[in-house]
């Protein structure tokens, strides 16, 4: 017999990405010197909910030694709710 098949959108089989936030540096890449004092970088959220706050997280990786080289002040940064960027300022030494 022919039983009638349900159609499902392909809406509902693929969760939308655009809802996750996603963020980057702004430069992307920075050379600094040491006498330079300290440097800024830009995390700017580019997709998800800017109604919320949203933390990131930040790690340094390279041949810089943490505490002997430079300072981050913070292992996350926040960028509040409404604004869709925040400033991380590493110390260097």
């Amino acid at each position: 017999p022919n039983t009638p098949r349900e159609v499902i959108p392909t809406s509902q089989l693929y969760p939308k990405k655009h809802d996750l936030p996603t963020v980057e540096f702004d430069p992307a890449s920075l050379g600094v010197k040491e006498s330079d004092g300290s440097a800024k970088l830009k995390i700017k959220r580019t997709e998800g909910d800017s109604s919320q706050p949203l933390v990131v997280g930040v790690r340094a990786s390279g041949d810089a030694v943490p505490g002997q080289h430079f300072d981050l002040p913070a292992s996350e940064v926040t960028i509040p709710a409404g604004e869709n960027q925040a400033t991380l300022e590493v110390t260097l030494k």
